[in-house]
C-alpha cells in the first residue's frame, strides 16, 4: 500500500478496521470465465454486478494469479 501512495493521484489507499467499521460493505468478485467477472456484497443482497469486458476481466485474472502466488 505504501508503495502505491508514491504513485501520486493515480492511487487512493484506505483500510477500514473490523472491529470500528463492521457494516463496511466487503466486496467480493468471481471470475465466470474469460468475458465475464462479477461483483458481490453480502450486505446489498440481492444485488450483484456483472462486467462483459475481456479488457477488465484480464486484469481480474491477473491480480488473482499475483495473490495466489
Amino acid at each position: 500500500m505504501l508503495t502505491h501512495m508514491t504513485y501520486g493521484n493515480n492511487y487512493n489507499c484506505a483500510y477500514y478496521d473490523n472491529i470500528k467499521h463492521p457494516k463496511f460493505p466487503k466486496i467480493q468478485f468471481v471470475i465466470i470465465d474469460d468475458e465475464e467477472v462479477i461483483f458481490v456484497s453480502s450486505a446489498y443482497r440481492p444485488h450483484f454486478c456483472a462486467i462483459h469486458d475481456k479488457r477488465i476481466v484480464s486484469i481480474f485474472n491477473n491480480y488473482f494469479k499475483q495473490a495466489c502466488n
